[in-house]
């Protein structure tokens, strides 16, 4: 028996797969919570991977040189992958994850993305529910120095009040997670100006919506915000975005203008 196939049992607590035959489950859940119960699965999905992809016609690709087509800002929370984005990311992003997807948080590794591997693309992702902003719309005193830093460090024009209900809060979180996109977006553009007016980078911001809250989809990516631009009409004609059909574009570019309550009155 194959050694990935011993881990496909639904019973078996370090399985990867929620069912027979194969099929991924429809909602990743874990409930490991142990040291030893995680590196077991670690190991365990480390030896599955090896299986399905061996050195011939899988690392032999790229065992002498990274080429990616992107450097991608993530936030690091659990739910947002790069499988999201890039069906086959080995060789295809330069990740660089952490908490609120903060473009200063790692400008080393951003940088040799943008300057050393010299990726066309930099990509800004934020995601609804992003915990890095809502934290740092909460009384954030109390909580260790580097954490307050890093939230610190976010972009939040939104300010949740005690008096907020459930629908005006979520509104401000994801007021925030776009403004603090767009933040990044800036700083990005003006760290690498020269790249940017040369043609060689584009900086786009994006929303990855996990919960559906812009009706296209659990999952959806919207791009709102392309090197500093973010006129719908425009990002429509925009060269970074001239491949996308027209439907992509439908379904994909985010009206910020249309789509988000207005700041002053939250």
């Amino acid at each position: 028996m194959p050694f990935k196939d011993l881990f496909r049992d639904r019973n078996n607590p370090f399985s990867f797969f929620s069912d027979t035959g194969g099929k991924k489950p429809k909602t990743p859940k874990t409930h490991i919570r142990t040291a030893d119960a995680a590196i077991t699965r670690v190991i365990a999905d480390n030896m599955a991977f090896m299986e399905d992809h061996p050195l011939e016609g899988f690392f032999d690709h790229f065992l002498d040189q990274q080429t990616p087509f992107a450097t991608l800002v993530l936030c690091s929370d659990s739910r947002c992958q790069l499988e999201a984005f890039c069906s086959q990311p080995f060789n295809s992003i330069f990740e660089v994850s952490n908490a609120g997807n903060r473009f200063k948080a790692d400008m080393f590794s951003v940088s040799f993305g943008v300057k050393v591997l010299k990726t066309p693309l930099l990509l800004i992702i934020g995601h609804t529910d992003c915990g890095a902003i809502k934290a740092a719309m909460a009384d954030h005193s109390k909580l260790d120095a580097e954490i307050q830093a890093g939230l610190d460090g976010l972009n939040l024009p939104a300010h949740s009040q005690p008096g907020d209900d459930t629908a005006t809060y979520n509104s401000k979180v994801l007021v925030n997670v776009i403004a603090n996109v767009n933040a990044q977006v800036r700083a990005a553009v003006d760290t690498y100006s020269k790249q940017v007016a040369d043609g060689n980078l584009s900086v786009v911001g994006a929303l990855f919506d996990i919960h559906n809250l812009l009706g296209h989809g659990n999952g959806k990516l919207h791009i709102f915000n392309v090197s500093g631009e973010t006129a719908i009409d425009k990002l429509h004609m925009h060269k970074t975005l001239r491949h996308l059909s027209d439907a992509e574009k439908k379904l994909t570019l985010l009206d910020i203008s249309k789509a988000m309550p207005v700041i002053n009155n939250i």
